[in-house]
């Protein structure tokens, strides 16, 4: 039973878009038009539809009917209802708030990219410059490869190591750089 508007068999088509409670919601958020449901046959036929939409009313719309079943659970359990402009506030500070931590984790950082010398740079005085390498080269086999100099060029010490392994490069590089440290 609609906690609502009482009706007797509750869907979830129901539960999430056509109670009048939540379809005032639906159209107080400007997002109507994600919930024609009956049309497209099933909830997820509904779901897939979303696609088309601008990607701000698809995320408005998901966030809302993830309020929207909060709302009905908060009711049917616990007794307590949240007033309609409460709802569409706690939707439009959510969208924010997503929008804000996808900017945040999504974008690169604006510094500018360096470009590798071509040749070899002598590190300062008093410090000692370690280079590694991995070459794969030879199916099954990594072969590993460091040197170190000080701040004429002269070499201090190299090493070289092969490993029977098939290893992403990323983890061949990782292994030449972990030489090299020890």
């Amino acid at each position: 039973m609609c906690p609502w508007c009482n009706v007797v068999e509750e869907t979830k088509g129901h539960a999430i878009f056509d109670c009048s409670r939540v379809r005032d919601l639906w159209v107080d958020s400007g997002c109507l038009e994600m919930t024609d449901w009956r049309s497209v046959g099933t909830m997820c036929d509904l779901v897939a539809t979303w696609k088309q939409l601008k990607p701000e009313i698809q995320q408005r719309g998901a966030i809302l009917a993830w309020c929207v079943w909060n709302e009905r659970n908060q009711k049917m359990f616990e007794n307590k209802t949240c007033p309609n402009a409460v709802i569409t506030t706690r939707v439009a500070r959510l969208v924010e708030e997503q929008g804000l931590y996808a900017a945040c984790i999504y974008t690169q950082p604006s510094f500018a990219q360096r470009r590798s010398p071509n040749k070899w740079i002598a590190p300062p005085q008093g410090v000692v410059k370690i280079n590694a390498d991995a070459s794969m080269v030879t199916d099954g086999w990594v072969g590993v490869g460091i040197v170190a100099r000080d701040h004429t060029g002269a070499v201090l010490f190299s090493a070289v190591r092969r490993t029977r392994a098939y290893w992403p490069v990323e983890i061949a590089e990782g292994k030449a750089v972990a030489v090299a440290v020890n």
